[in-house]
């Protein structure tokens, strides 16, 4: 008779954890949202006719989306974290959309 008194056992944690890449996909749309308000609040007030330095501002902005969406795919492979991952993938993908629109709707 062989008893496992040293076997590993199995532990069940209840905690529900965020995965690292959702925060930061999350952190990262909020900040490509505050962004997008500022740069229509300032084309707003200038007309149309805000300059170069606010359409720098909205291509950091588009690139902050791009790269939140980016780590929300990523995090996408944490498993058993999907509801707050989803969540900033989710956002980061609308982010990448509107900013994608204003960019056509600025070139055409």
């Amino acid at each position: 008779m062989k008893l496992n008194f040293f076997r590993k056992k199995q532990r069940y944690s209840f905690i529900k954890r965020i995965s690292p890449g959702a925060r930061e996909a999350t952190l990262m749309s909020t900040v490509s949202l505050g962004i997008l308000i500022l740069t229509l609040v300032l084309s707003f007030a200038f007309g149309g006719k805000a300059g170069l330095y606010i359409g720098a501002l909205g291509l950091v902005g588009m690139l902050t989306a791009f790269y939140g969406l980016y780590l929300g795919m990523k995090a996408l492979s944490d498993i058993g974290m999907y509801k707050f991952t989803a969540f900033g993938t989710v956002f980061a993908g609308i982010m990448s959309i509107i900013w994608l629109g204003m960019l056509v709707l600025g070139i055409g």
